[in-house]
């Protein structure tokens, strides 16, 4: 707790917000907005890639999953992606 008290009360406002922080010139901001056409959730996404095994299935958080299809070709070795 002393560790705390020494960083919140003396370390911060004494050291660090005196010699490692400047002022903006302007304080509007820069930041340019995001046209309203383009879809950040299609944008900003992360893909996961799984191999699908021979019984057709693949895992993804530690849990299986089988994929299940009309269509009489195997699909194995290929990757499925999350």
């Amino acid at each position: 707790i002393s560790a705390n008290n020494y960083l919140q009360n003396t370390f911060i406002p004494e050291y660090w917000a005196t010699t490692l922080t400047v002022n903006a010139k302007l304080m509007r901001s820069e930041h340019t907005p995001v046209p309203k056409y383009l879809n950040i959730d299609a944008i900003c996404i992360q893909k996961e890639y799984r191999k699908i095994r021979r019984d057709h299935t693949f895992s993804y958080a530690n849990a299986m999953y089988q994929i299940t299809s009309p269509l009489r070709h195997s699909i194995v070795s290929q990757q499925v992606e999350l």
